[in-house]
């Protein structure tokens, strides 16, 4: 192949693996950076001007007391951590007031154990200039050893001595100490735990009380005379529940003057966070407080404590220990930044700091208190270790690390006194992981950040915040914040189109594991480091950032200790707009005819900007009369009925979004509450609004005025014309409103007679707060005209609370004007080609009519024969496709339209077994006879590993899984995964859909997950249950797939219920057949390797007949089988003999349950008793007989022992010990116990620790003498690669010592089948990863970490299997990161291995074995050996042969005899060395080289006779084929060379110079032709166009064609000259290397085809055209990228390999005759150079060869 069609072929190969890469059977989640999202910082919009950053809670010990290194130790963490703000609780009064003088005046210790732990926070902060904000937990009467002194008891919210203690103590602090830095007080931390302590209390009167003591306060330090004291802001209102309605509270008129900075607590639970809530609830409260003080929009709005919710035990979040927690309690930092807080403050510090019982005096009285008014009693030191650990070690777990977990953790696990699991560990005291993500936050957003406004990203759990720290008006430091808590990758644009200039990003990065090799970058600490940096980043134009799951990263311009390097701004900048979102601006749930409706767009990004157009249109997009809108969106509807509302972006019409609206010819009275003195009601009687709308999803609500229960009923009054309809919703902390009576509905004609109305209560699911939400419809439509007249009455009888129900409002119909809605009731999303579905349509008002007429139509509004439709409504589906049902009332244009998919197949399974399930992990049933679902059975993980289900079905379109869980649902909760070929499986987008309560009595919710948009040839999906340390959550209860059935199908996959089996000698088992796809239905041919050890019958019912091992095989065919290892015990002594057991029952087990422990089956099994106090419990079994027993096997059920014995016993009183387990894996399900022989009649399991409080729980129990068996003593893999590249399949064996161990077979397991799949004893590369393969000989395990890498060494030898010859080399392919060298060459003489190439004569074959590097590693590989074809050239040879025959015609006698003598000798040689076995090219060159030096050497005899002799022969010369000029020159030397032969008195050497003269004159003929054919060249190519090739390429051909026109001027030029030429213009005409535009193989073989393929032989044409055709079929089944380089190889082969059908015809030079004679003569052979005249020649028959297929292709 010449060289311009390789480059061409590799350009377009290049552009395929781009084009290719995307090619894939599933549509998947990308594992490769895609953009997900695009955010844009706006920074001409300030979110928080005055921003005062994150910070953390640092309090005195409770109890501690720490060493200088100790505190050296915090000061180093708080240093790094940078805090930018600190809570500080001063404990209570106690830490500084010993007691009260008798007339009350308190006494003071300003040096008590408490206040000098306080004094060494605060230095920390006045050093730093930390803001303290600072408070005491509680009133002095409330707790503390003051809260037993007489005084004391008085001192409570409201008493002034209170505010006066605190007063005193902020003058000792900031005039006598200086701490200068207590900016905010706090006086009475979450002052709502009042009304939950002391339920006897209204919330008004602890409103009163709390307002009392903080306007006692503000008054004090007003007083004060203290400048520092008088500008402390007080806080409030520092709740941690009920926040609207204390926020009221703090901004009422009363107190909005004394509260300077609204601030609140919030423990959001993770789902809260993760979901995005918290930044909707803490902007509701901001925007609660700004809207009822306007001043709180300069103050700012704050949270005191902030943290996720915790895990216990007690008040203890261990989440904190975990990677997880750091991620979330970013995301919640961002989502507060976001909010618009000032500050934020984390609970907590360090763990040490705080006991779980907030006042060791009042829990522990006894021991500790109460203090007496004596000074004994004051000196009464409660602050120090009691050194009692069920107090010193319970202590709350929440902090970034605990400086005493070393001496706790064993105090706790000497003493154990807790009487729950051990929480305090040792490795407490490294920092965990959460302190660096807080340290990112802390560090990056300092105090005076400006948070600009950041849009959102429009994909779940991925949030970005952003903030400048100004330098100057124009230039600041910006620092970003992204967070990913999604389970998947995600790549999103930054974009800020105000920078004015790049910037350099540091990037702060927590992910888990490792990136590119790389951990997350932490000091010797344990600290944050930073990962890397974005250099000259352009944030104008966007950077982009890719996280893995559940990681967060900061990007900032400040340096790693702060320091500044600011970037520009400029402002107004702006960006296009992406999507629009339109919306009716006061969220109407129904449109009345004859009114009007604002519709307004909201712009995405945010900060875009547009106009809009507007139009009506029906359901099918034609244009509708139902509805008017002009062109500021002003919506005025005209006729009932359904229609939609288009919005679009001017001049844009493809960036739209549209609205469906119902309108309606009644009137509707809608009330949303939202004013109770000028309201929509008639009246609100007794009534009063609820501030807790977080309470009920945002809803407004009234309730009941009254406080007493049985007091006066809350009444709303409507007055409206001819009401006929109602609906209303109300909350109820009950599920039983519509029995209870306390919600009534009554209407009346005149105000005075009232009737009831039947009504309907819709019970919604419960809401977290602990409501259940109602909806309460009339039964029937009121007929009866006249009713002006409705009310609701909530009474609080039958035990409700006061408060219990709410009222949230509703819609009345009135003044009805006929028919003006039509509802078609709720169908199937679709329904199965064949089958018929019953639609019903109900026309509204119900008193209308209600005959409807049906019809189906296509997506269009045409007629379809899709499907018909019966006058009655009964759908029948005729072929695939989609249709919309249509439903009118009669004599009306009144219509509803419903949508409806007809499929091909449906599958459900409904989890009563595994029979449906191609493949299924760990998971048992769960009680079926649970309250708490409605389902019939439903399945859980056996263990809180992650386990898969996958279903087998071909061409599958859409999987939905009922998933049961017992709270939210996370996005990771469960992840589908697709596959074409049920190896490699990529995960799937997914729906995720509430379908409410499962049961009505139960906290689990049932969530529909189903798959987005699958691509083609999707015949497996995969469910993965997992996240959750409960193992039972989630759980599936139904699966529902929608498929297209294959006709004739063919199994494609086989697999077994079970890889290995373990059956008793003498027992029988079956093993269950998995087809795929589901519905197939064929026999499988069954066979046992040793039937001696294990039979199986044509059924897969296998007999165990000896103790050994075996392979069972279920073969479809040679290529589709699946294996089973089979493991034949000896006998299992404990089947079916007598069980005792200390307890056999629990709550939900009532009949005994010992003998299900060994009866044999692994479905049923023994319970023990359950509770939290279970600890010993034990069961034995009697063997009957005195035996030798030496194994146990317990197979257990999730309620397994951590810590356990096996005792045995031969009189059933004594028991040894024969085997101690601690500490096991509560995971782990399956136990075998191997000892020593003994003799027994009698084993037990003796528990003494419980995993969870369910006690033990055991599915079979069995017992064996293995004495006589030869078990291995050792298991190893055979050797085997630790890393595969994707796509590799390995065996897989292992070593079993000794050799003939009675166990042999192994069954192999990965750890990650996302990465590894094991399958009949071969592991298959899926996925990139790492996996651990686990072989098990019989219970024996070895494990092997495997890794898969996209492409190794190995890799690439092994598809490296052909190799070319280019440019005189071994032409390698091009790999990035790899390189290529010769191993071996079976043929060094043509291919060296250095890899030059040198050319034969001959075609040669030489075998070569090629080693593969990666660069920067050691991994190598060596192909296996590589036939590699070198094509000979016999030109040289062939043209020397020649040259040789013509030599030896020659007339010696012309020539001096001597000269000659020595010239045939070299002769001879040269002819010798044409006969090597190998001959090159080189040596024929070498050999025409020595001919000519030999040559050289012949002298001719120099007489006139000569001299007579070429003049002759020079006078016939045909000068029409050499040019002028060189024809010249020859006449030239003849009219001298005629003179000297006429002269007869000429001297020798004038006869020796004339002969010379001819000689060289008639060398120097120049042959036209050559002079033409390089003119005709260099005018051929200028003709052509050459921009499709690379400038550089192009460049040297330009330079090479004005080198050829420069020589064409050259009168002296010769022949050689000129053919050197050609030859060079060709060469850099074939250099040409073409640009990288659009192209295949595919143009590729249309240029081919479009030669003239003729000339060529019949053999090499047809190679070529059959290989054309294998590479078009498989092109139009599409290929991937790397078949797609393969098939242009091939091409590329073959394109080469054809030959033309006859040798070139050269055009030679004219030789000179060889002059005869014996006169003396010069030396002749001066100027008859072969070595380059056979280069002329071969250049002349490439150049020849080259012009005919380039010439043939441009045909």
């Amino acid at each position: 192949m010449n060289r311009k069609f390789k480059r061409f072929l590799t350009s377009l190969l290049s552009l395929a693996v781009v084009a290719s890469s995307g090619i894939g059977p599933v549509k998947a989640v990308d594992n490769t950076p895609k953009l997900d999202s695009k955010v844009y910082i706006n920074s001409d919009n300030v979110l928080t001007k005055d921003f005062e950053g994150f910070g953390v809670q640092w309090d005195p010990s409770d109890l501690f007391d720490y060493t200088d290194e100790q505190w050296s130790s915090f000061y180093e963490k708080a240093s790094f951590l940078s805090p930018n703000v600190m809570r500080v609780m001063l404990h209570d009064g106690d830490s500084y007031c010993i007691g009260f003088e008798d007339d009350g005046t308190p006494i003071y210790d300003w040096e008590s154990v408490m206040m000098k732990r306080v004094y060494k926070i605060l230095d920390f902060a006045q050093q730093n200039d930390i803001p303290i904000m600072l408070g005491e937990w509680r009133s002095i009467s409330e707790r503390g050893y003051l809260s037993y002194d007489d005084h004391g008891k008085t001192v409570n919210w409201s008493s002034p001595t209170w505010a006066r203690m605190i007063g005193d103590c902020l003058e000792h602090l900031i005039v006598d100490k200086g701490y200068t830095c207590i900016k905010y007080y706090n006086m009475i931390n979450e002052p709502n735990y009042y009304k939950r302590d002391h339920g006897d209390v209204t919330n008004e009167y602890v409103y009163d009380q709390w307002k009392q003591a903080i306007t006692n306060l503000r008054n004090e330090m007003d007083s004060s005379g203290i400048e520092k004291i008088e500008n402390i802001k007080i806080v409030g209102p520092d709740v941690y529940d009920s926040q609207e309605a204390w926020i009221n509270q703090a901004t009422s008129d009363e107190m909005k003057d004394k509260i300077e900075l609204t601030e609140v607590h919030r423990y959001a639970p993770q789902s809260e966070v993760e979901s995005g809530l918290i930044e909707k609830k803490l902007k509701t409260w901001k925007e609660q407080a700004e809207s009822l003080d306007p001043e709180v929009a300069e103050e700012g709005f704050a949270l005191g404590e902030m943290g996720i919710s915790g895990t216990g035990p007690g008040d203890s979040q261990l989440n904190a220990r975990k990677y997880d927690y750091g991620v979330d309690i970013f995301d919640y930092g961002v989502q507060a930044i976001r909010a618009g807080l000032k500050f934020g403050s984390v609970w907590g510090f360090e763990d040490s700091m705080h006991v779980q019982h907030n006042d060791i005096v009042n829990n522990f009285k006894d021991q500790y208190g109460p203090a007496a008014t004596t000074e004994e009693g004051r000196d009464y030191v409660v602050h120090t270790p009691t050194g009692d650990p069920s107090i010193d070690n319970d202590i709350k777990i929440w902090g970034f690390w605990n400086e005493l977990g070393e001496e706790m953790a064993a105090q706790n696990a000497e003493h154990n006194v807790t009487g729950r699991a051990n929480t305090v560990k040792a490795s407490d005291e490294n920092l965990k992981p959460w302190y660096y993500t807080w340290s990112m936050l802390c560090r990056y957003f300092p105090s005076g950040t400006k948070i600009l406004e950041t849009t959102d990203s429009y994909v779940d759990q991925l949030r970005v915040t952003s903030g400048i720290i100004p330098v100057a008006d124009d230039k600041g430091d910006i620092s970003i914040a992204v967070v990913n808590n999604s389970s998947s990758q995600k790549t999103l644009e930054v974009n800020m189109p105000n920078a004015a200039s790049k910037v350099d990003l540091n990037q702060y990065f927590y992910y888990d594991g490792e990136i590119d090799g790389k951990t997350r970058p932490v000091n010797e600490k344990g600290q944050l480091l930073q990962y890397g940096t974005i250099e000259n980043a352009n944030l104008k134009d966007g950077v982009n950032v890719t996280l893995p799951a559940k990681s967060c990263m900061i990007l900032t311009s400040l340096g790693y200790e702060g320091e500044s390097h600011p970037m520009s701004f400029t402002t107004g900048q702006t960006t296009d707009v992406e999507k629009i979102e339109i919306y009716e601006t006061t969220n109407a749930n129904q449109l009345e005819v004859g009114k009007s409706y604002q519709l307004a767009a909201n712009y995405i990004p945010s900060i875009s900007k547009g106009e809009m157009e507007w139009s009506v249109v029906d359901y099918f997009g034609n244009a509708s009369d139902k509805a008017l809108i002009d062109e500021n969106g002003l919506l005025t509807v005209k006729k009932a009925g359904q229609f939609k509302v288009i919005g679009n972006l001017k001049g844009k019409p493809e960036i739209q979004d549209t609205l469906v609206f119902k309108a309606t010819s009644s009137s509707i009275l809608v009330d949303e509450l939202n004013d109770l003195e000028n309201g929509v009601a008639l009246s609100y009687q007794d009534i009063i609004k609820d501030d807790n709308s977080a309470n009920f999803n945002g809803d407004k609500t009234v309730k009941r005025s009254d406080s007493n229960a049985n007091g006066k009923p809350g009444i709303i009054t409507y007055q409206a014309n001819n009401i006929y309809d109602f609906e209303f919703s109300a909350y109820s902390l009950n599920n039983n409103l519509d029995k209870s009576g306390n919600f009534v509905v009554e209407v009346s004609q005149n105000g005075d007679s009232w009737s009831p109305v039947e009504c309907e209560f819709i019970q919604g699911s419960k809401l977290s707060s602990g409501w259940y939400p109602y909806t309460i419809k009339n039964k029937a439509v009121i007929k009866d005209d006249g009713y002006q007249y409705l009310r609701v009455t909530i009474t609080s009888k039958s035990g409700y609370k006061t408060y219990d129900p709410q009222y949230a409002g509703g819609s009345i119909y009135y003044d009805y004007q006929g028919a003006s809605q039509i509802d078609i009731q709720s169908h199937n999303e679709f329904i199965v080609k064949g089958q018929e579905l019953q639609f019903k349509a109900e026309v509204l008002p119900s008193i209308a009519s209600q005959e409807v007429s049906w019809k189906v139509l296509s997506l269009e509004g045409k007629p379809t024969e899709l499907a018909t439709i019966s006058p009655d409504g009964i759908l029948t589906a005729k072929a695939k496709g989609e249709v919309v049902v249509v439903a009118t009332a009669k004599d009306t244009d009144v219509s509803a339209y419903s949508h409806i998919n007809i499929i091909n197949g449906y599958f459900v399974d409904e989890i009563e077994d595994f029979s449906k399930m191609y493949q299924y992990g760990e998971f048992a049933f769960d009680d079926p006879k649970s309250s708490n679902f409605t389902d019939k059975t439903r399945i859980k993980r056996l263990s809180d590993s992650n386990q898969s289900i996958v279903y087998a079905l071909s061409d599958i379109e859409k999987a939905t899984f009922e998933i049961y869980k017992n709270g939210s649902f996370v996005n990771d909760s469960v992840d589908i995964y697709a596959s074409s070929d049920g190896l490699t499986y990529n995960k799937v987008e997914k729906n995720v859909v509430n379908a409410g309560k499962a049961a009505s009595s139960t906290e689990y919710y049932l969530y529909e997950v189903s798959t987005k948009e699958l691509g083609d040839n999707v015949n497996y999906i995969k469910l993965e249950l997992k996240n959750d340390e409960i193992i039972y959550c989630p759980m599936l209860g139904k699966t529902k797939i929608i498929y297209n059935p294959i006709e004739n199908v063919e199994v494609t996959n086989v697999t077994l219920d079970q890889k290995e089996l373990s059956i008793n000698v003498g027992q029988s088992k079956t093993l269950v057949k998995k087809l795929a796809p589901l519905y197939a239905d064929e026999q499988l041919t069954w066979s046992s390797r040793d039937e001696d050890i294990a039979s199986v019958d044509q059924n897969g019912i296998v007999t165990a007949k000896k103790v050994g091992s075996t392979i069972i095989y279920a073969k479809y065919n040679d290529e589709i089988y699946a294996t089973s290892v089979i493991n034949v015990l000896g006998e299992n002594m404990a089947l079916n003999k007598d069980v005792s057991a200390s307890t056999e029952t629990n709550q939900w087990n009532k009949n005994p349950t010992g003998k299900l422990v060994n009866d044999g089956d692994y479905d049923t099994r023994w319970v023990s008793k359950d509770g939290t106090s279970i600890t010993k419990e034990q069961i034995t079994i009697d063997l009957g007989e005195v035996t030798t027993v030496d194994n146990v096997k317990l197979y257990w059920e999730s309620a397994r022992a951590t810590d356990f014995n096996i005792e045995v016993s031969t009189d059933g009183s004594k028991y040894d010990i024969v085997e101690k387990l601690r500490d096991e894996d509560k995971n782990k399900l399956t136990n075998e116990i191997s000892f020593d022989p003994v003799e027994a009649r009698y084993v037990r399991m003796q528990g003494l620790t419980p995993a969870t409080k369910y006690g033990y729980s055991i599915y079979e129990f069995e017992i064996y003498n293995n004495s006589d068996l030869k078990l291995a003593s050792s298991v190893e893999f055979k050797e085997m690669s630790s890393e595969l590249y994707l796509g590799e399949n390995t065996a897989l064996d292992v070593v079993v010592t000794p050799d003939d161990a009675t166990y042999q077979d192994a069954s192999y397991t990965s750890s990650n089948e996302f990465v590894v799949v094991c399958k009949n004893n071969q592991m298959i590369a899926v996925g990139e990863g790492t996996a651990t393969i686990t072989a098990n000989v019989n219970g024996q395990k070895i494990t092997k970490e495997i890794t898969v890498v996209k492409d190794n060494a190995r890799k690439i030898a092994q598809e490296l299997t052909s190799l070319t010859v280019e440019n005189g080399r071994v032409d390698f392919p091009t790999v990035d990161g790899y390189s290529f060298s010769v191993f071996s060459s079976d043929l060094e003489k043509v291919i060296a291995k250095d890899g030059s190439v040198n050319l034969p004569v001959e075609d040669q074959e030489v075998a070569l074995v090629v080693t593969v590097s990666k660069d920067g590693s050691e991994d190598s590989a060596n192909t296996d050996e590589i036939k590699v074809m070198v094509k000979g050239s016999r030109d040289k040879y062939e043209l020397l042969e020649k040259r040789i025959k013509e030599i030896e015609e020659t007339d010696w006698t012309v020539y001096k005899p001597g000269t000659v003598k020595t010239f045939k000798e070299k002769l001879q040689a040269v002819k010798e060395s044409l006969n090597a076995g190998v001959l090159l090219v080189s040596e024929v060159e070498k050999a025409g080289e020595n001919l000519e030096a030999a040559f050289k050497g012949l002298e001719i005899k120099s007489d006139k006779k000569t001299l007579d002799a070429l003049i002759k022969e020079l006078e016939e010369l045909d000068t029409k084929v050499y040019t002028e000029v060189s024809v010249a020159r020859v006449e030239k030397a003849l009219e001298k060379a005629e003179t000297v032969s006429e002269n007869e008195d000429a001297s020798e050497a004038e006869v020796n110079d004339a002969v010379q003269a001819l000689y060289e004159a008639k060398l120097g003929l120049v042959e036209q032709i050559n002079y033409d054919n390089l003119k005709d060249r260099i005018e051929e190519i200028e003709k052509e166009d050459l921009s499709i090739y690379s400038e550089a390429t192009a460049a040297r051909l330009k330079e090479q064609i004005a080198e050829a026109k420069e020589a064409l001027k050259n009168e002296n030029i010769t022949n050689e000259e000129l053919q050197e030429e050609l030859a060079g213009l060709n060469e850099k005409y074939s250099s040409l290397k073409l640009n990288h535009e659009p192209g295949s193989v595919e143009e590729l073989i249309k240029r081919i085809e479009e030669m003239d393929l003729s000339g060529y032989g019949e053999a090499s044409v047809k190679e070529l055209e059959r290989v054309i055709k294998e590479i078009k079929e498989e092109l139009l089944e599409g290929v991937d990228q790397v078949r797609y380089a393969k098939l242009a190889e091939k091409l590329q082969t073959a394109y080469e390999g054809l030959k033309k059908k006859s040798e070139v015809t050269l055009v030679e030079p004219e030789q000179p005759k060889t002059p005869k004679g014996n006169e003396q003569a010069a030396k002749t052979g001066d100027n008859m150079i072969i070595g380059t005249w056979l280069i002329t020649m071969s250049a002349a028959v490439m150049v020849v060869i080259f012009l005919n297929k380039r010439r043939s292709l441009e045909k």
